[in-house]
């Protein structure tokens, strides 16, 4: 997945692609505290994001480490609906 990753946002078709999705959409930022320096993200992301959300005491993993924080950040970007939709699906 790493590599995907790393192949994905290395793409020189990659700026323009992530200002598109931006364009259109509402973008929210989650990143786990000890994890958010280390992003590389562009300046417009944070000033254009829809919102954002820093999980305390947490990683890249922060769904494992903090799952109700996490879960609480996704409810309050995508609504509760949403993430009773995502839950009753998983079961």
């Amino acid at each position: 997945m790493g590599q995907s990753v790393v192949a994905t946002t290395g793409s020189p078709d990659y700026p323009a692609a992530l200002r598109k999705v931006f364009k259109r959409h509402p973008v929210y930022l989650i990143a786990g505290e000890r994890s958010r320096n280390a992003w590389n993200t562009p300046d417009y992301a944070w000033a254009e994001c829809a919102g954002y959300k820093v999980i305390e005491n947490s990683g890249h993993l922060m769904m494992l480490e903090q799952p109700t924080a996490f879960a609480e950040a996704l409810k309050s970007c995508l609504g509760e609906e949403i993430v009773e939709d995502l839950r009753y699906e998983a079961e």
